[in-house]
């Protein structure tokens, strides 16, 4: 009989979220200079992800479990339905391995098997390109990240093809100053109501739980009475077919530089260039911007570094205004610097994250319903992937790249992320086709931005 455990609350919600226009899988991609062997990446996958049972499970509907959802030992499991190769069409480019990447991540994963799917894409550039797809119940992006990772090792000799426990990193990204205000908050909350029959008889306990209970308050209204988000093309309706494209790698030292001359962190900056860069993107499709703004949703990591090993979602998300409507880049990076200050120091992680967990076991049509009141008061999903800082290898060969994208979520129709590995840090924009058919002009504009900031260097 298969083993079955409820699925949490917390990762059912993305299966709420399901929708033939959006799908919610995150997916990761290694770039080589050279051929893999296929057989050797099977060995590799079931040496070190198959020790996860997720993925040797299947997601199935179940009245019984408080979600709505259940996971269940796939008892046909084959490794070879998971792991498969394709020829990418000449001349095997980027714009071809992009092309290709939009047609695989418009195609939905197959439910009746564990939701997950390894492709190695042949012919890129004389090598190949291996993407990851997972689907966001199973893992969230600090999770994920571990799960590629492990994939890889810091050494170029031929691995030993044995389970093992792959390197943490000390590094929580670019994002990662968030989180930790955002985990202060958790763990005074836990803390208190941990204690909670205590603090009815306990003044000091009672008065901490009055202040969280007091600015969350006074977070939720404000996040209440924010609104829908600026309506412009984001906001379209979505079709099936997806573009994807992602930047050269620029210095991650020179975008430092730049922050540290002005007081602010590389994440402030690369906020800056991404808002230049929407700003004359938005010009460009005739929208006005004298007095917009657009809001984007960020994603928190709710989830400790030691603990990137447990699967499963632990993550917020957090709402931060661009300043669309300022063309001078400095008074933008002031402007957004001021913004993610305010933001490290919310509850407002804290309170979506909660409301995630409720969310998550409500019947599907309310849940639908409740996710998408939610999400239009943003465009946009920018979410950072951090990626290591030294130079990796898998089966021996060197990883020239990694791009990832998560799930764009609710009805967005683009997404965007900020991937930074061995020095170098990628835009890459994941969007409807119907919404921004040509992102590579957003990629493009982000590079202009950067060129134009750096000149404070000279």
């Amino acid at each position: 009989m298969a083993k079955t455990e409820f699925m949490a609350a917390t990762d059912a919600i993305w299966m709420h979220m399901e929708h033939p226009t959006n799908l919610m899988y995150s997916a990761g991609i290694l770039l080589f200079d050279t051929p893999l062997s296929r057989q050797l990446v099977v060995k590799l996958v079931t040496a070190r992800l198959l020790r996860f049972d997720r993925f040797q499970q299947r997601v199935v509907r179940s009245r019984l479990s408080p979600s709505g959802f259940q996971w269940e030992t796939d008892p046909h499991f084959d490794i070879n339905a998971h792991v498969h190769r394709f020829a990418l069409p000449q001349p095997g480019d980027q714009t071809v391995l992009q092309e290709m990447l939009g047609d695989i991540l418009s195609t939905p994963l197959d439910p009746m098997k564990p939701l997950w799917h390894i492709q190695l894409l042949d012919g890129y550039e004389g090598g190949t390109g291996v993407l990851v797809r997972i689907h966001h119940c199973i893992a969230d992006g600090i999770a994920l990240i571990y799960l590629m990772l492990s994939l890889l090792d810091k050494t170029p000799g031929m691995p030993d093809l044995t389970p093992y426990s792959a390197p943490q990193r000390d590094d929580p990204g670019l994002f990662g100053r968030i989180s930790s205000p955002a985990n202060r908050f958790v763990r005074q909350a836990r803390h208190i109501t941990a204690q909670s029959a205590n603090a009815l008889t306990d003044a000091d306990k009672m008065t901490q739980l009055a202040q969280l209970g007091a600015k969350s308050v006074v977070t939720i209204g404000r996040m209440l009475t924010k609104g829908a988000d600026s309506t412009t093309f984001l906001k379209g309706d979505l079709g099936v077919v997806k573009h994807l494209a992602w930047s050269e790698p620029l210095p991650l030292a020179t975008v430092k530089a730049i922050g540290k001359a002005h007081g602010a962190t590389i994440n402030d900056v690369l906020l800056t260039m991404f808002t230049g860069s929407l700003r004359d993107y938005l010009i460009s499709r005739g929208e006005p911007v004298a007095e917009l703004t657009i809001r984007v949703v960020v994603p928190v990591a709710l989830r400790p570094l030691d603990e990137a090993t447990q699967l499963g979602n632990k993550f917020a998300t957090v709402t931060l205004e661009l300043p669309i409507a300022e063309a001078d880049p400095w008074e933008q990076l002031r402007l957004l610097k001021q913004r993610m200050d305010y933001l490290k120091q919310s509850p407002e992680a804290l309170i979506t994250f909660t409301a995630s967990s409720v969310v998550g076991m409500t019947p599907s049509r309310i849940a639908s319903r409740t996710i998408e009141w939610f999400q239009t008061n943003a465009s946009m999903i920018v979410t950072n992937v951090p990626g290591p800082r030294e130079q990796l290898y898998c089966l021996g060969r060197p990883v020239r790249g990694i791009m990832a994208w998560g799930p764009m979520g609710g009805r967005m129709g683009a997404g965007v992320t900020i991937v930074s590995y061995n020095g170098g840090v990628n835009l890459g924009v994941f969007a409807d086709a119907a919404i921004i058919p040509d992102p590579e002009q957003l990629l493009e504009g982000f590079e202009r931005q950067f060129n134009a900031m750096r000149t404070i260097l000279d």
